[in-house]
């Protein structure tokens, strides 16, 4: 939105009712440069997520429980909510470099 009086943008209210600050200092619209490191942040915690997932899972197969396979899975679901929610504002949440180098080029 543009401000009529003063000319500068500013973001509309109750579209985000908390706009992180990254996207209040640039205005509204993140950089490729931002865009490209949130979602290899994102991407790292997935990763990392489901490591520790796998590891815990393979320790509960060896001492034959089978409720770590749930725990497992339902902790790289929280992780993908969380990174989804964290970096829906700059890049959309996609967790994937790629797919976001292809958006922009595109």
């Amino acid at each position: 939105m543009v401000n009529e009086e003063t000319g500068s943008k500013y973001l509309e209210p109750n579209v985000y009712a908390t706009p992180p600050p990254l996207l209040i200092a640039v205005d509204g619209t993140p950089s490729y440069g931002q865009i490209m490191l949130s979602e290899t942040i994102a991407a790292f915690i997935l990763v990392i997520t489901s490591l520790a997932a796998r590891g815990h899972i393979k320790k509960g197969q060896q001492a034959g429980k089978e409720s770590n396979i749930l725990s497992g899975a339902f902790a790289m679901a929280v992780a993908y909510a969380a990174v989804k929610r964290m970096f829906r504002e700059t890049s959309g949440g996609l967790a994937n470099p790629c797919v976001a180098l292809a958006i922009i080029v595109w």
